[in-house]
Protein backbone atom coordinates (compact mmCIF):
# COMPACT_ATOMS: atom_id res chain seq x y z
CA UNK A 1 0.00 0.00 0.00
CA UNK A 2 1.14 3.51 -0.75
CA UNK A 3 -0.15 5.86 1.93
CA UNK A 4 0.86 9.53 2.06
CA UNK A 5 1.37 11.02 5.51
CA UNK A 6 1.19 14.60 6.77
CA UNK A 7 2.85 15.03 10.15
CA UNK A 8 2.74 18.23 12.20
CA UNK A 9 5.10 18.62 15.15
CA UNK A 10 5.90 21.14 17.84
CA UNK A 11 8.67 23.54 17.02
CA UNK A 12 10.68 23.34 20.20
CA UNK A 13 10.61 19.59 20.85
CA UNK A 14 14.13 18.60 21.90
CA UNK A 15 15.61 15.16 21.33
CA UNK A 16 15.70 14.66 25.11
CA UNK A 17 12.00 15.50 25.42
CA UNK A 18 11.17 13.11 22.58
CA UNK A 19 13.24 10.39 24.25
CA UNK A 20 11.31 10.91 27.52
CA UNK A 21 8.03 10.58 25.63
CA UNK A 22 9.21 7.40 23.93
CA UNK A 23 10.15 5.93 27.31
CA UNK A 24 6.90 7.07 28.92
CA UNK A 25 4.79 5.36 26.27
CA UNK A 26 7.08 2.31 26.09
CA UNK A 27 7.94 2.85 22.44
CA UNK A 28 10.26 0.22 21.08
CA UNK A 29 11.81 -0.26 17.68
CA UNK A 30 12.61 2.22 14.94
CA UNK A 31 10.82 5.53 14.60
CA UNK A 32 7.92 5.04 12.15
CA UNK A 33 8.56 8.38 10.45
CA UNK A 34 12.21 7.54 9.81
CA UNK A 35 11.12 4.30 8.15
CA UNK A 36 8.19 5.75 6.17
CA UNK A 37 8.98 4.81 2.57
CA UNK A 38 5.93 3.65 0.63
CA UNK A 39 4.08 6.93 0.65
CA UNK A 40 5.04 10.56 0.52
CA UNK A 41 5.92 12.02 3.93
CA UNK A 42 5.37 15.70 4.60
CA UNK A 43 6.73 16.85 7.96
CA UNK A 44 5.68 20.30 9.11
CA UNK A 45 7.34 21.79 12.17
CA UNK A 46 5.14 24.49 13.67
CA UNK A 47 7.76 26.70 15.27
CA UNK A 48 5.60 28.60 17.74
CA UNK A 49 2.95 26.03 18.61
CA UNK A 50 2.94 23.78 21.65
CA UNK A 51 0.90 20.60 21.93
CA UNK A 52 -2.52 21.97 23.05
CA UNK A 53 -2.41 24.57 20.27
CA UNK A 54 -2.85 21.84 17.67
CA UNK A 55 -6.50 21.69 18.77
CA UNK A 56 -9.02 24.45 18.08
CA UNK A 57 -10.31 24.44 21.67
CA UNK A 58 -7.12 26.26 22.70
CA UNK A 59 -8.32 29.28 20.69
CA UNK A 60 -12.04 29.10 21.37
CA UNK A 61 -11.72 29.07 25.16
CA UNK A 62 -9.97 32.21 26.44
CA UNK A 63 -10.27 31.03 30.05
CA UNK A 64 -8.36 27.85 29.21
CA UNK A 65 -5.64 29.92 27.57
CA UNK A 66 -5.35 32.44 30.40
CA UNK A 67 -5.44 29.95 33.27
CA UNK A 68 -3.69 26.88 31.92
CA UNK A 69 -1.95 27.35 28.60
CA UNK A 70 -0.16 30.70 28.85
CA UNK A 71 2.63 29.14 30.96
CA UNK A 72 3.37 26.69 28.10
CA UNK A 73 3.98 29.49 25.59
CA UNK A 74 7.04 28.98 23.37
CA UNK A 75 9.60 31.84 23.39
CA UNK A 76 7.77 35.10 22.69
CA UNK A 77 5.05 33.57 20.51
CA UNK A 78 1.66 34.56 21.88
CA UNK A 79 -1.94 33.50 21.41
CA UNK A 80 -2.32 35.56 18.21
CA UNK A 81 0.75 33.83 16.74
CA UNK A 82 -0.85 30.52 17.68
CA UNK A 83 -4.09 31.46 15.92
CA UNK A 84 -2.13 32.32 12.78
CA UNK A 85 -0.05 29.14 12.99
CA UNK A 86 -3.19 27.05 13.47
CA UNK A 87 -4.78 28.68 10.41
CA UNK A 88 -1.72 27.77 8.33
CA UNK A 89 -1.83 24.24 9.68
CA UNK A 90 -5.43 23.97 8.44
CA UNK A 91 -4.48 25.36 5.01
CA UNK A 92 -1.75 22.75 4.66
CA UNK A 93 -4.12 20.01 5.82
CA UNK A 94 -6.67 21.07 3.21
CA UNK A 95 -4.00 21.16 0.49
CA UNK A 96 -2.83 17.68 1.53
CA UNK A 97 -6.36 16.29 1.27
CA UNK A 98 -7.05 18.09 -2.01
CA UNK A 99 -3.83 16.77 -3.53
CA UNK A 100 -4.03 13.15 -2.41
CA UNK A 101 -7.81 12.65 -2.53
CA UNK A 102 -8.83 14.94 -5.40
CA UNK A 103 -5.56 14.85 -7.39
CA UNK A 104 -5.51 18.69 -7.37
CA UNK A 105 -2.14 19.55 -8.92
CA UNK A 106 -2.16 23.13 -7.57
CA UNK A 107 -2.58 21.77 -4.04
CA UNK A 108 0.42 19.48 -4.67
CA UNK A 109 2.48 22.41 -5.88
CA UNK A 110 1.45 24.36 -2.77
CA UNK A 111 2.69 21.55 -0.52
CA UNK A 112 6.05 21.33 -2.29
CA UNK A 113 6.81 25.07 -2.34
CA UNK A 114 8.74 26.76 0.47
CA UNK A 115 6.31 28.16 3.06
CA UNK A 116 7.37 31.78 2.42
CA UNK A 117 6.42 31.36 -1.26
CA UNK A 118 2.91 30.42 -0.11
CA UNK A 119 2.68 33.56 2.03
CA UNK A 120 3.46 31.94 5.37
CA UNK A 121 5.01 34.55 7.69
CA UNK A 122 8.63 34.04 8.72
CA UNK A 123 9.26 31.95 11.82
CA UNK A 124 5.91 30.15 11.56
CA UNK A 125 6.79 26.77 10.08
CA UNK A 126 9.36 24.66 8.34
CA UNK A 127 8.43 21.86 5.98
CA UNK A 128 10.17 18.77 4.61
CA UNK A 129 8.82 16.73 1.73
CA UNK A 130 10.11 13.18 1.36
CA UNK A 131 8.86 11.43 -1.76
CA UNK A 132 7.81 7.80 -1.60
CA UNK A 133 10.21 5.09 -2.70
CA UNK A 134 9.17 3.96 -6.20
CA UNK A 135 7.21 0.70 -6.38
CA UNK A 136 9.59 -2.24 -6.67
CA UNK A 137 12.45 -0.39 -4.91
CA UNK A 138 13.57 -1.15 -1.40
CA UNK A 139 13.71 1.53 1.28
CA UNK A 140 17.07 2.35 2.76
Amino acid sequence: MRIPFLYFEEGDQSLDAQDRLDQRFHSQGPNVLNRWAHGDLITVRMLGLFHPEFCSIAYRNSELWEQELSNLQVADYDREDGVEGYAWMMRYTKAFLDFYLKQDSEAGAFLKRPPATNGVPKHTMSIKFKQAVPVGSTAS
